[in-house]
Parts: structure tokens; sequence; C-alpha cells
């Protein structure tokens, strides 16, 4: 359980999270600053929106994510542990011996550099998305759903590259 909570389902779930909440924010903040033509206004004052807007939301996102990573994986595995020990009536002491097994270099690197990963495309994804919008309300709906949409599907790929490109450039066991 231990292990597949830090290396698969504690960073794709935390970055699924993150995509329906934060990146859906992001994009539909922006989206309403692109319809309000205050984008417009940024890059007449000579201002980089890229610089103003979205750099400060992908940095943010790079670090947030692995840190609610860490924290999803603790409440995980301390979840994990009352089930087991509760329910299924094992020993606690056998459970944190077999989480502390599978605590290797190998493993904590295959769940921590993913969110990285994910942090950024959610939040490049959800600032494009906001600042292409178009068309008013509709497109701001439409471009917050797709920035969604997108980061989901975005994910669940650079989930399967990253988790390939471990096993097979640095033999990293699945």
């Amino acid at each position: 359980m231990g292990l597949s909570i830090i290396k698969e389902i504690g960073p794709v779930a935390i970055a699924l999270s993150f995509a329906g909440r934060v990146g859906s924010g992001m994009a539909s903040e922006i989206g309403s600053m692109t319809l309000g033509h205050q984008v417009d206004i940024l890059r007449v004052h000579g201002v980089s929106p890229i610089k103003k807007l979205v750099s400060p939301r992908v940095i943010s996102s790079i670090i947030m994510l692995p840190v609610l990573t860490v924290i999803g994986d603790a409440v995980a595995i301390i979840g994990g542990y009352i089930v087991a020990v509760t329910a299924a009536n094992q020993s606690g002491s056998v459970y944190w011996s077999q989480i502390k097994q599978i605590m290797e270099f190998t493993t904590i690197f295959s769940g921590v550099i993913k969110p990285f990963i994910f942090g950024y495309l959610i939040s490049t994804i959800s600032c494009y998305m906001g600042l292409a919008t178009r068309g008013g309300a509709r497109g701001l709906r439409k471009s917050t759903t797709e920035a969604v949409v997108y980061s989901t599907i975005m994910i669940i790929v650079s989930d399967f590259m990253v988790t390939k490109i471990l096993i097979i450039a640095l033999g990293i066991p699945v």
C-alpha cells in the first residue's frame, strides 16, 4: 500500500485535485482579467503579463504541489495504519516495518519528481487558457473547463511518460 501511494496514487490524486481547484482558479482569474482588458492595460504600460501574472503562479505551483503531495502521502499512510490496525487486526509494528522497507531512494525519488512536473503542467496550461479567453462569460466558462480537462489529460500522460523514463533510463523498478 505504501509503495503505490508514494509512487503513483499520491502524486496523481493530489495533482488532479490541484488541477480542479487551483488550475481552474488560475484560468478563471486570468481569463476574467483578459476579458476585463486588464491584461491589455499591463501590455500598454510596458509590463509583461507573463512576468507579472504567469511566472508567480508557475513558481508557486512548482513549489506547493510537491509539499501538498508529501502531506497527502503522509495522511494516506497514517490512514492505512489506522485501517490495518483497527479493521484488519494487523500488528502496527509490522505495518511500520513494511513502510520503512519501501522507503528507498528510488521509491521516494519517483514519488517526488512527478509533482514538480505536474505543477508546471497545470499552471502553464491554466494560465495559457486564461490568457486565451475570448467571448465573455461563455468563453470564460469554456476556457476554465478546458484548462481542467487538458491538465487532467496531461497529468495522466506525463505520469505514464515519467514512469517509463524512470524504468528505462534510470532502472528504477515499478
